[in-house]
């Protein structure tokens, strides 16, 4: 009975959510994200599976108090991150240090794609190679800190980069020097979610800027001006027949990306949409199940409540590099479960990943899934307000809501939304001027 309420009560947050979403003349949120999200990665696979863990009213009423926290949460926040009426002064980037940052950034990744294009001795093997087992026995484990941090640091300002060339008639250049990180996703074994996430923000942020397609294509002009402005309002069919091709497409990509991240042929894969929807439900997206899996792992003893550790300590423990600690827990809340529930990362299998909803509940129960939700989005919105600070902030923006989309499966993004609020801040004071006018 408790799963059906929830589900009701998801499908009309989503449709909620949609309104205030469009009403605000914006075609996606964080809070869509969340609703939508908790639908897509746990209710909705539960139907197509006709899970057993659909009669379990305990713990369906746990997943309830959750859903109450993500409307409490999804009212706490502005529907569109641009612009909450907040006056903000705006800095312009000193377009030389931008401009080295996000050439640096591009060699980087060129090296990281011949790196592997040698290693696994050509550019067709590379596809032909379980890339899993490299990235989870590799990078995910040992990476430098030193590295990780200096990436991102040079990540933000090339997608801010980008957006001045975009911005100042140089599209062509700009989309091209997009493309790299794009195929760079795809010689290596970074989650396919991001793949995705970086494709939409591109997709969306040229939607807004109106660069592609028929101008006003999403939007269509009222008749009516205010205040001498005339308003644009979101046409809502032209919308959910675009979402509805952008899903089929993300759907045969998550299928033909899982065949060649394990080195498989994908020449057997049916590309209709329901052998494609079902397919990816059953290897894809199993959250619910391991979700319950965990839910029972408490229950049963074998995992104990964490007390707060994955969103106040293990985020600062983050930045003590292995080289210092070389017997330091794994961080990620999906690692530690992952470790403690089935398997070894070092055994070559993937990590399991439980949604915020597991990583909330195992911090403080019934009370830390219903606070989860407002944890994830807090985390974030501190980057977005201090991206508002900036100009040519518009598809770093996107990137980072889009990337709630990924963590949405897994955990709240506390560490790294640390490391890009340092970041932001000494770009803000050492790479940019102020500007008198306010964007």
């Amino acid at each position: 009975m408790f799963f059906y309420i929830g589900l009701i009560v998801n499908v009309l947050g989503m449709i909620f959510v949609t309104y205030k979403t469009i009403k605000t003349n914006n075609i996606i949120s964080p809070q869509m994200i969340v609703l939508f999200g908790l639908f897509v990665y746990l209710y909705l696979p539960a139907v197509i599976m006709n899970s057993k863990y659909i009669e379990d009213n305990t713990f369906n009423f746990i997943l309830l108090i959750g859903l109450a926290g993500a409307f409490f949460a999804c009212n706490r926040f502005p529907y569109n991150i641009a612009k909450d009426g907040t006056k903000r002064e705006c800095r312009v980037p000193k377009l030389m240090y931008f401009q080295i940052g996000a050439y640096i950034y591009l060699g980087l990744l060129f090296f990281q794609i011949l790196q592997a294009i040698i290693s696994a001795g050509g550019i067709l093997a590379v596809f032909r190679i379980n890339r899993l087992d490299a990235y989870l026995n590799g990078e995910m484990i040992s990476e430098s800190l030193v590295i990780e941090l200096f990436k991102e640091g040079l990540k933000i300002l090339f997608y801010f980069y980008i957006t001045y060339l975009i911005e100042n008639k140089k599209k062509i250049k700009g989309l091209l020097m997009f493309a790299v990180p794009m195929i760079h996703h795809r010689f290596t074994a970074v989650t396919r979610y991001d793949f995705i996430a970086m494709a939409a923000s591109l997709v969306v942020y040229l939607i807004n800027k109106r660069l592609i397609g028929e101008r006003d294509f999403f939007y269509k002009l009222e008749d009516r001006e205010k205040n001498g402005v005339r308003k644009h309002k979101v046409s809502f069919f032209k919308l959910a027949v675009f979402g509805a091709v952008g899903l089929y497409f993300a759907l045969l990509f998550m299928r033909i990306a899982n065949y060649t991240r394990f080195g498989e042929s994908a020449s057997g894969l049916s590309i209709s949409f329901g052998s494609i929807l079902k397919s990816t439900v059953l290897n894809d997206s199993l959250y619910y199940e391991y979700l319950h899996t965990l839910y029972e792992a408490v229950k049963n003893g074998k995992v104990r409540f964490e007390c707060g550790l994955s969103w106040f300590i293990y985020p600062f423990v983050n930045w003590v590099p292995r080289f210092l600690w070389p017997g330091k827990p794994y961080t990620a809340f999906s690692a530690r479960m992952t470790d403690s529930i089935y398997w070894s990362l070092t055994s070559g299998n993937p990590v399991v990943t439980f949604s915020i909803f597991g990583e909330g509940y195992v911090q403080f129960g019934i009370f830390g899934i219903f606070i989860c939700s407002y944890i994830f989005l807090k985390s974030r919105w501190i980057n977005f307000n201090a991206l508002k600070k900036i100009k040519y902030n518009d598809l770093y923006m996107l990137i980072l809501l889009f990337s709630l989309v990924t963590y949405m499966r897994s955990e709240a993004p506390i560490f790294y939304a640390m490391i890009d609020a340092i970041w932001l801040y000494i770009i803000r004071v050492t790479c940019t001027y102020v500007q008198s006018d306010n964007r």
